[in-house]
């Protein structure tokens, strides 16, 4: 008999609790320091932006470098050509970079982030912003399980901040 997630052997019906429903085995370090926990207005003249992942978030710093009301104060990357390559786009602008995401929550007075990083740690990623008080943009996958992504929406829930799934091709020139 084909096993089908419950471990009896039937079929759950739509809303019934499996026996994992209530675990998760996604845990994050949540003590991520803040420099300030809220946006200081909904009505902001520029968003202060950090961006992780400089792979794929270096087409986002460029873009955004151009963009009115936009500023990108920091990036992220652990990969240090990345970084030189960030630097190198960021020009003159004061854009800091960072090999550590986490240092860039810390010291970087952000009210968004873009996460641009590896799928396996979009989620964590994400969490991580989102409870540091800024509003998050995330790549897609965003996360890969259930348990993520009910983390994102908790997360989410528990902090107010906004939090969006986006298809990078929708904002290409």
């Amino acid at each position: 008999r084909q096993q089908h997630g419950n471990g009896s052997g039937r079929r759950r019906r739509h809303g019934e609790a499996g026996p994992r429903s209530r675990l998760c085995r996604f845990t994050i370090n949540l003590a991520v320091p803040c420099r300030r926990p809220f946006m200081r207005s909904e009505f902001v003249d520029e968003v202060r932006i950090g961006i992780v992942g400089m792979g794929r978030g270096s087409g986002h710093l460029s873009r955004l470098l151009r963009t009115p009301g936009a500023r990108v104060v920091a990036c992220a990357d652990r990969i240090l050509e990345r970084r030189e390559r960030a630097r190198e786009i960021a020009g003159d602008a004061p854009v800091q970079v960072f090999a550590e995401y986490e240092e860039m929550l810390a010291q970087a007075d952000l009210d968004a982030v873009i996460v641009a990083t590896n799928g396996r740690l979009q989620a964590r990623h994400t969490i991580q912003a989102l409870s540091a008080g800024c509003h998050v943009i995330s790549e897609v996958p965003g996360c890969f399980t259930v348990e993520e992504a009910h983390h994102i929406v908790a997360t989410v829930q528990r902090t107010g901040r906004k939090y969006m799934l986006a298809e990078n091709s929708a904002f290409m020139d």
